[in-house]
């Protein structure tokens, strides 16, 4: 081992020398070290190698690592198949998943009843690598073990084993597969009715609020906004088109006479000020005056406010007198 540095792998595995590097393997200090010296032992396949390869499977040690020991453990092939068989048993899951996985890679007859035994482990990982493994095999005993797996409590082993079945092959396999294609299409569609249907009630509680009396009124503060903000703008451009502002003589509200509210009338429905509600507000802005006296109300006071008259009309609150439009 060099002792200045980290060991040459390429140089040892020249060297075919194996003791060397299963002590690489073991080298902690950086995990790509172990991951090349993992790749040489399987290219030598030295029997030797086996069990400190299924050791590095354990989680403890990187991903890269662990594939690298789990690829090295395939290319050994047949010397190996034993040994791993056991890890199947092994206390750390990452053991016995990769495990699972090198004897489906490794494709020899007597992992089949361990990885058949394996569908039942308590780990859901390592179900599903048996599952593949046993597909990787191909062997007919593990159709019906597979067909029992279809209804695992995981739907990821589920799937595993289904596609194990597709690679098996045979009539027994293949209407299993598709009895279980069909399941999970129909789960597919009950998931999406009850999507669908989830949107159609909250599409149902929408139009309710739409034709609610909170909806109304809350388009009322919307339009109210719009209209205020649109004379705001009007006032600030100078009252382009108006005549000089009067005043209600009641409530001293600021009226117009019939031009003005003509033309505002126009701005806010062909001029995208307000629309056409803003434009009956603008209406209630219409000046009156009193022919006899000059006093001069808003249409809101004069509608609530004025008396009435013989001809069926309203009458100036001040002096009895009729009323005429406002204009300018």
């Amino acid at each position: 081992m060099n002792i200045f540095g980290p060991p040459n792998v390429e140089k040892l595995k020249a060297r075919g020398d194996v003791r060397k590097l299963l002590r690489a393997l073991s080298y902690k200090k950086d995990a790509s070290v172990q991951v090349d010296a993992a790749g040489a032992l399987g290219e030598i396949k030295d029997a030797r190698a086996v069990e400190p390869l299924i050791a590095a499977l354990n989680l403890k040690h990187s991903e890269d690592v662990r594939m690298a020991a789990a690829g090295a453990l395939c290319e050994i092939g047949t010397p190996a198949v034993e040994p791993l068989i056991a890890a199947l048993k092994d206390n750390n899951k990452g053991v016995r998943m990769a495990a699972a996985g090198a004897l489906g890679g490794i494709k020899d007859a007597r992992a089949v009843e361990p990885l058949i035994a394996a569908l039942k482990n308590s780990n859901k990982g390592v179900r599903m690598a048996a599952a593949e493994a046993l597909g990787g095999i191909k062997d007919a005993r593990a159709v019906g073990p597979l067909i029992a797996a279809l209804k695992d409590s995981d739907e990821y082993v589920r799937m595993a084993a289904a596609g194990a079945l597709g690679e098996i092959g045979g009539p027994d396999a293949a209407r299993a597969r598709a009895a279980f294609q069909q399941q999970l299409e129909q789960e597919r569609r009950k998931r999406t009715t009850g999507t669908l249907r989830e949107h159609e009630t909250d599409l149902e509680k929408g139009l309710a609020y739409l034709q609610s009396a909170e909806w109304a009124a809350e388009v009322r503060r919307a339009m109210n906004a719009r209209d205020q903000a649109a004379r705001d703008e009007w006032i600030r451009q100078g009252r382009p088109g108006a005549g000089r502002s009067h005043r209600c003589k009641m409530c001293d509200k600021a009226i117009y006479g019939e031009e003005t509210v003509i033309e505002m009338q126009k701005q806010a429905v062909c001029g995208n000020a307000g629309g056409i509600l803003a434009a009956q507000r603008w209406e209630q802005d219409s000046g009156y005056r009193c022919k006899s006296c000059s006093s001069e109300y808003c249409k809101d006071c004069l509608e609530k406010k004025a008396p009435g008259n013989i001809y069926g009309g309203k009458s100036c609150p001040i002096c009895d007198g009729l009323f005429e439009i406002i204009h300018g």
